[in-house]
C-alpha cells in the first residue's frame, strides 16, 4: 500500500473516531425486524442499527466478494511450503501446478483492456426469493471479476444507502461528558460524511488491488507469489469494506446467490 494511500485511510478513520462508534444509527429508521445477531461481526452497537440499503443494492458487491473469495481458494489450495521444496523432482510439479492456478484465475478475472461481458439479472433472485430459478435459462455469460467492475458494484450501494437523523453515542459516561462539554460531538453530516468517505477509501483500495491482479495474471509470465499476496490484499480490504454493511443483509444476499453462483461456479466458497 502507497505511503498516500494509508495517510488518507489513517485520516478517514480519525475523522470516523471523532465519536468512535459512528456506525450506531436510530434503530427507528430500520425497516427490518431485528433478527438474532449473527457471529459473523455484529458490533457492540448493534447490527441493526446501521445504514441501510435496499437488498438489490447489495447483491452485486455480494457476488463480486464470492468471486474473490474464491480465487482466493484456488490460489491457496496449494501451500506455499510445497513450493518451498527445490528439488529438481519437484520443479515439474510446481510449474504445472502454479500454471494450473494461473489458468483457474484467467477464468475469474477479467483480461484488462477487454469489455466486461453481460451480466445475469441479479434481480431475478430478489423478486423470487423463494425460488430455485437460476441463471441457466438467461443465456448470459458468466460474470467476470474487475476493478471497474467492483467499483460500480460498492458505488451502487453507497449511494442508496439511508441513513438516520440522529446517532448512538455509546462512549463512557465520562467521555460523554468530556465531548458535550468542549462542544465535540460532530454533527450528523459530519459523521455521514465520515462514514461515505471511509467506504470510498476501502473501495479504492480493493479497486487498485483487483486491477493489480487483472495486470499481472494476464501477463505472458505472471510472477504467481505476487498473484497469491495481491489476493489476500485485495480480499482483506473487501472485507474491510463490507464490516460497513449489516451482517444479516450480507447473508440474506449470499442466500439469494447461492443457487445463481453454484449454477456457474460449481460450489459457494468459504468466506475468508
Amino acid at each position: 500500500m502507497s505511503l498516500s494511500m494509508w495517510l488518507s485511510i489513517k485520516t478517514a478513520m480519525l475523522l470516523v473516531l471523532l465519536v468512535e462508534w459512528v456506525q450506531a444509527w436510530n434503530a427507528a429508521m430500520d425497516p427490518y425486524v431485528p433478527r438474532k445477531q449473527s457471529c459473523l461481526a455484529a458490533q457492540d452497537f448493534g447490527d441493526t442499527n446501521r445504514p441501510y440499503a435496499p437488498l438489490e443494492a447489495l447483491l452485486p458487491a455480494v457476488e463480486f466478494r464470492l468471486l474473490l473469495n474464491k480465487a482466493v481458494e484456488i490460489a491457496n489450495a496449494t501451500p506455499l511450503a510445497e513450493f518451498a521444496n527445490n528439488s529438481q523432482s519437484m520443479e515439474n510439479s510446481k510449474s504445472e501446478s502454479r500454471s494450473h492456478i494461473i489458468n483457474e484465475l484467467r477464468k475469474i478475472f477479467e483480461e484488462p483492456g477487454k469489455t466486461i461481458g453481460n451480466r445475469r439479472p441479479l434481480q431475478l433472485a430478489v423478486k423470487d426469493k423463494d425460488s430455485t430459478r437460476t441463471s441457466s435459462s438467461t443465456g448470459l455469460r458468466q460474470l467476470k471479476l474487475s476493478g471497474g467492475a467492483v467499483r460500480t458494484a460498492c458505488n451502487s450501494y453507497t449511494s442508496n444507502l439511508r441513513f438516520g437523523e440522529s446517532y448512538v453515542l455509546t462512549a463512557n459516561k465520562s467521555d460523554r461528558k468530556r465531548m458535550i462539554r468542549e462542544d465535540r460531538l460532530p454533527g450528523i453530516k459530519q459523521v455521514i460524511v465520515a462514514d461515505l468517505d471511509l467506504r470510498d477509501l476501502y473501495r479504492n483500495l480493493v479497486q487498485t488491488k483487483i486491477e493489480d491482479i487483472q495486470a499481472e495474471v494476464f501477463q505472458e509470465d505472471p510472477d504467481f507469489f505476487e498473484v497469491r499476496s495481491l489476493l489476500t490484499e485485495a480480499n482483506q480490504a473487501f472485507n474491510r469494506w463490507f464490516e460497513l454493511v449489516r451482517v444479516q443483509d450480507i447473508l440474506e444476499a449470499e442466500r439469494l446467490l447461492a443457487p445463481l453462483f453454484l449454477q456457474t461456479h460449481g460450489q459457494i466458497p468459504h468466506s475468508s
